[in-house]
């Protein structure tokens, strides 16, 4: 049981709603099948801090208390088992659509493989809207000539 707890305890939990609310709000979401999952990077991550934290929602609409504590049950495995393929330094929170109410332990998997494919590929290819921002001040700080001596380092705190 200790080795367990080493794998997966408190620690690696998002256990506050203050944290909960601030992935869900300042997250990136992406859609899979089974689940809708929230992630944000953590905003100060200490040397004794693990690298990746999970939180897990199951509202009533899934089931009563023990579909939705078999649910829960699934996502932490999966994510004990397979969180070294997700980015470090990240917070998760999954949150389970209505059709995740007899979902296996091989669906969440092939959820969270799909959900570790769509994070791999956007930190290769940056948003759209960082790109656009870039551009918008890079030539701001190109074409304005009264721009302080300063605005580099601005322009490179705000990309």
């Amino acid at each position: 049981a200790s080795d367990l707890r080493r794998l997966y305890g408190a620690r690696w939990r998002l256990k506050k709603r203050r944290d909960f609310l601030r992935v869900q709000r300042r997250g990136a979401k992406t859609h899979v099948r089974f689940f809708m999952v929230f992630t944000s990077g953590r905003p100060r991550v200490q040397e004794d801090e693990v690298s990746q934290r999970l939180g897990i929602t199951v509202t009533k609409k899934v089931g009563n208390a023990v579909r939705r504590n078999a649910v829960k049950r699934r996502v932490r495995e999966v994510f004990r088992h397979r969180r070294g393929e997700l980015p470090t330094g990240m917070d998760f929170v999954f949150v389970a659509k209505r059709n995740a109410a007899h979902v296996s332990y091989a669906e969440v998997l092939a959820d969270f493989d799909a959900l570790a494919g769509q994070l791999a590929q956007s930190r290769v290819a940056p948003s759209a809207s960082l790109q656009i921002r870039f551009v918008f001040l890079l030539l701001i700080f190109l074409f304005i000539p009264s721009v302080p001596s300063f605005s580099h380092v601005t322009l490179i705190l705000l990309v």
